[in-house]
């Protein structure tokens, strides 16, 4: 196994003394890495482009936050971190290299934060938000008091991140969502390294599947360096070692699991052999592998059954994870119903579609494409999937999310004719500013109970916010004139 070293990444020491600085600091990453640090003691500044709540929750923590560029505001003794979404001509960046300022990529910021922990990371293509939110929400409820930093808001939370004082083997205990997109992954000094499943995503990151592969590989050796468990899901086994530490107990366990709608039934291997039956809070197959993963480590850390079970029968969710936004009868008696969800990947799509399987409502989709790469790659995965799946009464389009400025490169000529293409064979395609008005005045006029389901990793969240607002505001307006 050959192991691969991620790029710009660099050995540092962090100090008390030194403030540090983070360029794109409003990312969900960024932030979590960034109230980490403060919990530490550390001095923090952060600016971003766009702002948002994860900025805010930085800035209410201590961290002087602001919105754009601004090289002026640096500190000139500021070690400074970047986001990987951040270019090399940022003006923060390009001033801080020009009069020989200390910048690195968050990867290095990765390593020198998670060598003083010890870490449990969950990795994976799909579900790695869910996962390592549930397994933090289990370790809390059973008295661990794990710090966290996942990708997504926990509603019990109300935040992406937790600090605690538990320990694991004498150090610190982080639980933390780890991110194969960008190879950051690869920089985490893991202690456990967790593994949802594998499928290539990232195609402006990867040049083809068996470079994932590679990564992946690399993230489960790095573990086992360091005499760390290696924790697959159902979906992953043919990922764990022959000789990685609990792999005959985890077979076992895997071998034993029966899944119900919402159960989830499988021997404790762990224990006294018995057969447990747990409720499942979160609806879908795929939340049952993820549960599945969840039961495995809390078993392995010697958590009461008890305590499992009502962690997977109460977990809440992570926000724009099948998120209701929405749900109330418009001026015509008919049940709307708003779902936000983060799925860009054709199999998350699928995913969140095959929870409505074999519902009898109305299924509007509202879909909205991430990355022209992606939407290239998977285009006959994504209109396959789209035009064909049961139950699926209507598909509109909102305009790609463009990330990276993709437009530019010369995959877009091909894009132009797909995406045209797709365009005439759905209901609609909103324009961005448009969409939460029409959407909600096709919903206020419905007759019959509706649910619009929003998928996609850029705009579409505050799309159905937006509609949900105006939804919110007719019915309000309505029950006020009726007085």
């Amino acid at each position: 196994m050959t192991q691969i070293k991620a790029d710009t990444t660099d050995e540092i020491t962090l100090s008390l003394e030194k403030p540090i600085h983070l360029i794109g600091g409003g990312g969900v990453g960024m932030s979590g890495l960034g109230l980490l640090l403060l919990s530490q003691g550390y001095r923090i500044s952060a600016s971003d482009l766009s702002g948002g709540g994860y900025l805010d929750k930085l800035k209410k923590s201590g961290a002087e936050t602001w919105v754009g560029s601004a090289p002026e505001r640096v500190p000139p003794e500021a070690i400074i971190f970047y986001s990987s979404a951040i270019g090399s001509s940022d003006p923060e960046l390009s001033v801080a290299r020009k009069r020989g300022q200390a910048a690195h990529s968050r990867h290095s910021l990765l390593r020198s934060l998670t060598r003083d922990f010890y870490t449990i990371a969950v990795s994976g293509t799909h579900g790695k938000t869910t996962t390592s939110a549930w397994i933090a929400f289990l370790f809390e409820r059973a008295g661990r008091d794990p710090s966290a930093l996942i990708g997504g808001t926990l509603p019990q939370w109300g935040s992406h991140f937790r600090i605690g004082q538990g320990t694991e083997q004498q150090k610190p205990l982080l639980i933390m969502e780890a991110d194969e997109s960008d190879s950051s992954f690869l920089q985490i000094e893991a202690n456990e390294a967790l593994i949802t499943n594998v499928e290539l995503d990232h195609v402006d990151h990867y040049a083809a599947e068996n470079e994932l592969y590679d990564h992946f590989r690399t993230f489960i050796l790095h573990c086992q360096q360091k005499e760390g468990l290696i924790l697959p899901s159902p979906e992953a086994q043919s990922w764990l070692p022959e000789e990685a530490p609990h792999a005959e107990n985890l077979r076992r366990f895997y071998d034993s699991l029966q899944y119900g709608a919402n159960t989830l039934s499988f021997t404790n291997v762990w224990g006294d052999e018995k057969r447990v039956e747990m409720k499942v809070s979160l609806p879908g197959r795929h939340n049952l592998y993820n549960a599945a993963v969840v039961v495995a480590c809390g078993l392995i850390h010697s958590l009461q059954i008890s305590v499992i079970a009502e962690a997977l029968s109460s977990f809440a969710g992570v926000g724009r994870r099948l998120e209701t936004i929405f749900q109330a009868k418009n001026r015509h008696g008919a049940q709307i119903t708003m779902i936000d969800d983060y799925a860009h990947h054709p199999t998350e799509v699928r995913a969140v579609l095959d929870v409505f399987r074999n519902g009898e409502t109305k299924l509007h989709a509202v879909w909205e494409p991430h990355r022209i790469s992606r939407f290239c790659h998977f285009y006959q995965e994504f209109t396959e999937t789209l035009e064909e799946y049961p139950g699926l009464s209507q598909v509109s389009l909102l305009p790609v999310f463009d990330a990276g400025g993709e437009a530019a490169s010369g995959e877009f000529a091909r894009f132009t004719e797909l995406w045209e293409g797709l365009q005439a064979r759905v209901h609609a395609l909103y324009a961005l500013d448009e969409a939460a008005l029409n959407i909600a005045t096709e919903a206020q006029a419905s007759q019959k109970d509706v649910i619009y389901l929003f998928m996609g990793a850029g705009h579409s969240s505050r799309v159905v916010h937006e509609a949900a607002a105006l939804l919110t505001q007719e019915i309000e307006t309505k029950t006020e004139s009726s007085k």
